[in-house]
């Protein structure tokens, strides 16, 4: 039979010890849960609990559809961003081909380039259109002012009284004679 030592034996009685003290605060420990347990302290029903853990799903469901949207969202307006930088890009691109007309002070808008359109409203306005009428007729067709945008009685009445047409030879001096008169009496 193997020795023991005397100092051997204290330590296993010792630690023997410290585990019965363990068990007791865990037993003294139990024992607080179960009093309170049974008095409903720091307890939850069931029914509680499964609501808890509801409004916790439903939190999870409306946070997945937020972050749907915000993702919807954020694909949207990087299209709107892209949109808008080809856009620009056209417009600085036209920029550059438009030439402006000045007058005696060299003060003056820039000129419609598309010289088919001009001599378009040219005839439309002679053949008895309105500033108005000419400006729905080229919006129906798709067709954009200088800087891109939907045409108004103004854009249409710019081009009828800018001589540079008949200096250019788009339009005849009779012709724009005849239409600045008619836009005088009116």
């Amino acid at each position: 039979m193997p020795r023991v030592t005397i100092k051997e034996l204290e330590e296993k009685v010792s630690q023997a010890n410290r585990i019965i003290d363990l068990q007791q605060k865990a037993i003294e420990k139990l024992t607080n849960e179960l009093e309170e347990t049974r008095k409903g302290l720091n307890v939850v029903s069931n029914d509680e609990f499964k609501g808890v853990l509801s409004d916790l799903e439903n939190t999870r469901e409306r946070y997945r559809v937020l972050e749907e949207q915000k993702n919807k969202d954020t694909a949207r307006l990087k299209e709107k961003v892209d949109m808008l930088i080809t856009k620009i890009e056209e417009l600085e691109k036209n920029s550059s081909e438009i030439k402006t007309e000045h007058n005696s002070r060299g003060a003056g808008r820039k000129e419609f380039q598309d010289y088919e359109t001009v001599k378009n409203i040219f005839n439309l306005y002679a053949d008895g259109e309105s500033l108005q009428g000419i400006a729905n007729k080229l919006n129906e067709s798709n067709i954009k002012t200088r800087v891109g945008g939907a045409w108004a009685k103004s854009s249409v009445r710019f081009i009828l009284l800018n001589k540079s047409y008949v200096e250019k030879g788009i339009i005849d001096e009779e012709m724009f004679s005849n239409i600045t008169e008619r836009m005088k009496r009116k």
